[in-house]
């Protein structure tokens, strides 16, 4: 990887300091749940099931207690169905950033505190509260943002979490740094194989 060198003097590695907060890991996990594929073919099932069971109960009570008519119980039913529908996603959210946000004050969900994160010719590296993390090139994957955080993935669930108030452009960067990096991993394994 002609791009970084391995010597600290030679040439300075692109690197950010931002500070990581209980926050951060709960805006990635929702980044997670809401974006990776498992997670949104499960979530779309249970909307589904709960809409019809939802619609299923107020078609029952309607016949069984309300003793209502057949247009009627179908009309309730369909309305239940479609707020069930319209409304569970953000009600899925809630909870989700709630159980998160109450498991981060427990416990942290990740190292907190000043952070840095800066790339060499080995991969990408993370130091926070006295721990470093490393993962080599072959490892990381994609790149993903939303509007407060960039994601660097090491897995399907796991990445470095980069909070964009460090500054955009300063992220934004860094961040074509690794994808430069990425490919010339890349074109060195297909001009290899």
């Amino acid at each position: 990887m002609a791009a970084l060198s391995k010597d600290p003097v030679s040439e300075p590695a692109p690197r950010l300091e931002y500070v990581l907060s209980n926050e951060d890991y709960v805006a990635f996990n929702l980044h997670v749940a809401q974006t990776h594929q498992h997670h949104r073919n499960e979530l779309f099932r249970y909307r589904i099931i709960g809409a019809l069971v939802l619609a299923a109960f107020v078609a029952i009570v309607a016949v069984t207690m309300l003793k209502v008519g057949p247009a009627f119980t179908l009309s309730v039913s369909v309305v239940a169905g479609a707020l069930w529908w319209l409304l569970q996603p953000h009600a899925l959210r809630r909870a989700i950033r709630r159980s998160l946000t109450r498991i981060a004050n427990a416990s942290a969900l990740g190292a907190t505190g000043p952070t840095r994160l800066w790339l060499d010719a080995d991969g990408v590296h993370e130091q926070c509260a006295g721990l470093t993390t490393s993962a080599l090139w072959p490892v990381l994957g994609r790149i993903e943002e939303s509007g407060e955080h960039a994601y660097i993935f090491v897995s399907p669930v796991a990445a470095f979490v980069v909070p964009k108030r460090a500054g955009t452009e300063r992220v934004n960067a860094f961040l074509n740094s690794v994808r430069a990096c990425q490919q010339s991993m890349n074109t060195s394994l297909d001009s290899a194989g």
